[in-house]
């Protein structure tokens, strides 16, 4: 049991007990129908995303949206992530047509 959980914290699937506050702003994000995955980091003032299979870490600028959500851009009118108070949140995909919900579906390591 020792080696699965060593192996499991050096290839970085293993994560220490995250706060209630931390999982708020940090965590993966999935949808299964759609077959996309990605790391939400939401602890720093601009949101950092990681796409699964991606090495590449994007930041982005929050913006005000409508009814209280934030969205977050890459440049202006590109918007990549939204998120709403109550903690929905959707992407946008390169070449998709249009937001995509994404549900937060396990810990991550901040990026």
């Amino acid at each position: 049991m020792r080696t699965l959980i060593c192996l499991l914290a050096l290839s970085g699937l293993a994560f220490a007990d995250q706060t209630p506050e931390v999982k708020l702003k940090l965590g993966h994000y999935k949808n299964k129908e759609r077959g996309i995955g990605l790391v939400i980091d939401l602890t720093h003032h601009e949101a950092r995303i990681q796409w699964d299979g991606s090495k590449n870490v994007i930041k982005l600028d929050p913006t005000h949206g409508a009814g209280g959500r934030i969205d977050y851009v890459k440049t202006i009118n590109h918007v990549v992530l939204q998120v709403w108070p109550d903690g929905k949140a959707a992407v946008f995909v390169d070449g998709g047509d249009g937001a995509i919900s994404v549900w937060r579906d396990g810990d991550a390591s901040p990026l």
